[in-house]
């Protein structure tokens, strides 16, 4: 992942998993915790559970020779984006970019059972309106910068007169948190990206620590269906009406904060020095 070019800083997707899984691990017993405390589950285990996956995985049956060849497909564009700065880049000169489409017109080319694994029949399936949101958002953290109202923005932060980079990850944590959810978090991801960069410039902080946490605080959204995909789907089921999410996730909010800004402030710049 080129966080900015003119910096030079390339993360690769194991550098990203050193921060994002123990981020994700503690954070996860801490959300558990929380929702055995707030909600109170009554019933250890429930009728009939077990049984129901069962019948699911039976109906699934044996895996096709299809499927089969799309997880490996998958698994080979996932070890390259793991392996790429280490075993494929020393080579040859490719992105992660270069590697997703590479495994997407892999699948038109590997038959199965004569015909073409994937065709333009599954494909206009896609959810390309989830593509052009991602756009949307390069976009506009572009047109931040091709303005220069990133550098207004970080100005106007930088004469506050705060320096410490902890107060600033919390501040940018903070922020961030609340507004990714009310908002699409890649489209907050994507508009703070510029920001952060000229925050960490103007004020002689390390951009790469603010703008990873503005990264990893922008997926941290609880309270509202809007923010993310998977908290629509779990609205969906019906089992939640808005205030139980709204109520949980401001209680996941603050430690939300406290555990981001942690591993921001002692975590990252261990792991990524």
């Amino acid at each position: 992942m080129s966080l900015n070019p003119n910096l030079g800083v390339d993360i690769g997707f194991l550098e990203w998993m050193l921060v994002g899984v123990p981020l994700a691990a503690v954070f996860l017993i801490i959300t558990w915790g929380i929702l055995i405390i707030v909600l109170q589950p009554t019933i250890d285990r429930q009728p009939g559970r077990s049984d129901v996956v069962a019948k699911q995985l039976e109906a699934l049956g044996p895996m096709t020779t299809g499927e089969r060849r799309v997880l490996t497909v998958f698994a080979l564009v996932a070890a390259g984006w793991i392996l790429r700065p280490f075993v494929i880049e020393p080579f040859l000169p490719v992105t992660d970019a270069m590697i997703a489409i590479a495994g997407g017109i892999l699948v038109f080319l590997v038959p199965v059972n004569g015909k073409q694994m994937l065709d333009w029949e599954y494909t206009s399936r896609v959810p390309w309106g989830v593509l052009l949101l991602l756009g949307a958002g390069f976009s506009i953290a572009r047109g931040f910068q091709e303005s220069g109202l990133d550098s207004i923005i970080a100005d106007a932060i930088a004469s506050l007169g705060i320096t410490e980079l902890s107060v600033m990850v919390l501040i940018v944590t903070t922020t961030v948190i609340l507004l990714t959810n009310v908002t699409s978090n890649t489209a907050t991801a994507s508009l703070f990206m510029p920001i952060t960069l000229s925050i960490g410039l103007a004020l002689g902080i390390t951009p790469l620590t603010l703008m990873a946490t503005a990264a990893f605080a922008a997926s941290f959204a609880f309270m509202l269906p809007v923010a993310t995909a998977p908290n629509a789907i779990v609205f969906a089921s019906g089992y939640l009406t808005i205030p139980q999410m709204v109520k949980i996730g401001l209680i996941l909010t603050l430690p939300a904060i406290l555990v981001i800004s942690i591993f921001a402030v002692w975590w990252i710049p261990l792991v990524w020095a």
